[in-house]
């Protein structure tokens, strides 16, 4: 049984189309009697009718420990490709890489850290997290309690802020079938706008330093539309 609705998405920069490819399962349950699910990105020539330019494998980009899959599509900018990898370890591990859009090769990756979710290890997990790039900063919401910003260039942390983690409310909300991730984070005039998919509130945040200039909460809906 999987937890969380699967999705999809595709980037395209430069006449180049990016995607990510493989079983929608980031996490694999511990009773998982079926092969290990696979992820890979791969990148195609649209002037070209689609040609492969090349493609990644999620478990050569990072070899050591539990299979490490690749979470959605590339955020492609200034000639990097961005992308967030999740693991089971057996918490959740999250980790963001840069690669060469020319050609796949990785620049640098830098561990988010280890989460708490409420996804139990006996089920698969589904997620689709995405990246937002702005000011020369790559912004993670990881929809488990925490949004973080990392230099474009090297990697570096540059804030992070965490916030009260609603898993169980966004399930229910996700129709009894675990949570479904919010959308990525929107990065205008200096600032990030965030709506994690695990919260009941949004946040407006100084893209700089990471104040929270202010948080609006709100009430889920339920599967039917309806508030609760």
């Amino acid at each position: 049984k999987c937890i969380g609705l699967p999705q999809y998405s595709m980037s395209i920069s430069e006449g180049r189309l990016y995607a990510r490819m493989g079983s929608p399962v980031t996490c694999s349950s511990n009773a998982e009697l079926r092969p290990e699910f696979a992820s890979e990105l791969v990148c195609l020539d649209l002037t070209r009718e689609g040609k492969v330019v090349w493609t990644r494998a999620s478990h050569d980009l990072i070899p050591e420990g539990p299979q490490w899959r690749f979470e959605g599509s590339p955020t492609v900018i200034g000639g990097r490709a961005y992308i967030a990898l999740s693991r089971r370890t057996p918490q959740l591990e999250v980790v963001v890489a840069c690669l060469d859009a020319s050609d796949g090769r990785a620049i640098w990756q830098r561990s988010i850290g280890s989460f708490r979710t409420s996804v139990e290890e006996k089920f698969n997990r589904v997620s689709h997290l995405l990246l937002t790039a702005g000011g020369g900063r790559i912004f993670l919401s990881t929809d488990v309690g925490a949004i973080v910003a990392l230099d474009a260039r090297d990697g570096r942390l540059d804030w992070a802020i965490s916030y009260e983690s609603r898993v169980e409310d966004a399930g229910e909300a996700a129709g009894g079938n675990g949570w479904r991730n919010g959308p990525p984070p929107l990065f205008f005039g200096g600032f990030l706008f965030a709506a994690p998919g695990d919260a009941n509130s949004a946040f407006c945040i100084e893209a700089d330093s990471g104040r929270v200039r202010w948080q609006f909460s709100y009430v889920r809906n339920t599967p039917d539309g309806l508030p609760e």
